[in-house]
C-alpha cells in the first residue's frame, strides 16, 4: 500500500520538475547533473529543506519520515484552526473584561463551527 502512495508522489515530483524545467527553460539533464554535483554540507537548512521531496521521490527511507512529520504537522495545523474558531485560544491572546473586539462574544452551534473549521482547511 506505501509502495502504491511512493510511487504516486514519485510521479507527482516528477511532473512537477519537469514543469519547472519547462517553464525555467532548463534541460532536465542539466537539472539532475546540478544535483548531483552539489554536496549536502554546502546546503542551507532552507535549501536541502526545499529538496526533501526530491530525495524522498527517489528514495522510499527518506518517503515515510517525511510524510509523517507532514501528517503530524497538518494535526497540529487543524488542532490550532479549531482552537481559534471554537475560542479555545491561550489566555496571552484572549481579549480581558472591559476591552472591546468586534468579533468578541460570537457564539456559535457546534455545526457551524464545523463548517467554518471545514471551510478553513478546504483553502
Amino acid at each position: 500500500m506505501f509502495e502504491n502512495v511512493h510511487k504516486e508522489f514519485r510521479e507527482l515530483v516528477d511532473t512537477l520538475i519537469e514543469c519547472f524545467c519547462a517553464d525555467a527553460n532548463i534541460p532536465i539533464q542539466q537539472l539532475r547533473e546540478e544535483l548531483k554535483n552539489t554536496k549536502p554540507d554546502q546546503l542551507t537548512v532552507h535549501q536541502k529543506t526545499s529538496l526533501e521531496p526530491v530525495v524522498a521521490a527517489e528514495n522510499f527511507n527518506v518517503f515515510v519520515p517525511m510524510m509523517m512529520r507532514k501528517n503530524v504537522e497538518l494535526q497540529l495545523q487543524a488542532l490550532q484552526m479549531i482552537e481559534f474558531m471554537c475560542g479555545l485560544i491561550p489566555s496571552v491572546l484572549q481579549i480581558e473584561e472591559g476591552e472591546s473586539f468586534k468579533n468578541k462574544a460570537k457564539v456559535i452551534s457546534p455545526e457551524e463551527t464545523e463548517r467554518y473549521v471545514l471551510i478553513a482547511v478546504m483553502r
